[in-house]
């Protein structure tokens, strides 16, 4: 065998060897990175639900007034209605009730698949819009304070393109998508734990 030879088995080798060495990073790191994702969302859901739970359970500690007040009272955090159907609805009919009062306009209202555990129905829906930063906040402290209980599961915003917005420009829309939960309990109005 001639030197070539050897320099052009030996520059083969080598490559096969860092393909087989990269081959691993590059189908293992995505996963484990997916993996994390996975594993974090799910420890968010859990508090979530957690927080819910506590609140139901707190709810039947408490003494019914012969008036039925603290039922009623516990009633309005949650959302009410027969079906899921008639709960989504409610859902949606809230938050167009809150974003009208915040000078806020919806491009699109979507469901979320609904997510049960224990006592607890959550309905969700995705909102996207675009708005101003001041509604933006506006909107957000409005379903902070609503009743029933709203939970902000996921916001992203997109900045306008750097074209068409200058530096400091409090006046930029910005396209908002948001994802909103709302708790319903499962158990019938005249069910007792």
């Amino acid at each position: 065998m001639t030197g070539t030879q050897w320099i052009s088995r030996i520059a083969a080798l080598l490559l096969l060897v860092l393909a087989v060495a990269l081959l691993p990073a590059l189908l293992v790191a995505p996963y484990l990175a997916w993996r994390s994702d996975a594993r974090a969302a799910i420890e968010t859901e859990r508090q979530l639900l957690g927080r819910y739970q506590a609140l139901i359970d707190e709810a039947r500690q408490l003494p019914d007034a012969p008036n039925g007040t603290v039922r009623q009272q516990t009633a309005r955090l949650f959302l009410s209605g027969a079906t899921d159907a008639a709960r989504a609805a409610t859902l949606q009919g809230r938050l167009s009730d809150l974003a009208r009062q915040e000078g806020v306009r919806f491009d699109s209202v979507r469901g979320l698949p609904l997510r049960d555990r224990d006592d607890l129905r959550m309905l969700g829906a995705e909102l996207r819009f675009g708005v101003r930063i001041d509604a933006l906040q506006r909107f957000l402290v409005a379903l902070e304070r609503a009743e029933p209980v709203l939970v902000v599961e996921a916001l992203h915003i997109t900045a306008p393109s750097a074209g068409g917005a200058t530096r400091g420009n409090d006046n930029a829309r910005l396209e908002i998508k948001l994802d909103v939960l709302a708790a319903a309990t499962r158990r019938t109005e005249g069910a007792r734990p």
